[in-house]
């Protein structure tokens, strides 16, 4: 999944080359609202302890015109739930279900290809809040707490015009997200036998993010 990922971003990045300076002109102080649905696909490798599985959930975006060509943009959704499955037994289980909220802002400049298509780059911060971590499976009976963290994020958009106002999105992100997992009482699980009592250790989540949206100027 990440390679084909990361192929979409290589291609959506070379095709903000061919700009052009007429076409779907933008102004200052348009507002700009995306809202969709959003895949976020976590790197295969997130270290030697867990694997963490994709999710898919609505999301929103609204974004504010500073000039012409350079908006702030505030990402939000509904929280993604995540299964989180054992590797360092190599049973592949779920053992974690992990809900978070990773709001972003960005700052994105716009391109103007034609009358149809505008494209856009961004670079911005993204805080990630675990909302409800939960041991399940073999590892249920368990205490789990995963820390928040705070990371830069990167994103490429392509917007496509379907009448005046009214555009279909696709943009792909690059946001880096790094917790601190805490895992206790694993003497009172199934897993008493293979772990010690408690788990400490790092994750890297550093997901990309896949949306298909609609889009409305205002």
């Amino acid at each position: 999944m990440q390679k084909s990922n990361f192929i979409i971003w290589i291609v959506l990045c070379l095709s903000l080359l061919t700009y052009s300076s007429h076409g779907l002109a933008l102004s200052q102080g348009d507002i700009l609202i995306r809202g969709g649905t959003s895949l976020i696909s976590p790197k295969s490798n997130n270290g030697p302890i867990v694997n963490i599985d994709d999710k898919t959930n609505l999301t929103t975006s609204i974004t504010y015109m500073l000039r012409h060509d350079v908006g702030v943009e505030l990402l939000l959704g509904l929280p993604f739930k995540h299964s989180i499955r054992d590797k360092a037994l190599g049973t592949n289980l779920k053992i974690v279900e992990a809900t978070h909220l990773p709001p972003t802002i960005s700052l994105n400049k716009y391109f103007v290809h034609n009358d149809l298509i505008r494209s856009y780059l961004g670079l911005g911060l993204n805080h990630t809040f675990f909302l409800d971590d939960d041991s399940i499976g073999p590892l249920s009976g368990a205490k789990v707490n995963l820390s928040s963290s705070s990371g830069l994020a990167f994103q490429a958009g392509l917007d496509y015009k379907i009448k005046d106002n009214l555009f279909i999105n696709v943009e792909i992100r690059k946001i880096y997200i790094d917790t601190k997992v805490n895992i206790t009482d694993i003497d009172k699980t199934d897993l008493s036998l293979h772990l010690p009592s408690s788990l400490n250790f790092k994750s890297s989540i550093d997901p990309i993010v896949i949306a298909l949206n609609f889009v409305w100027t205002l």
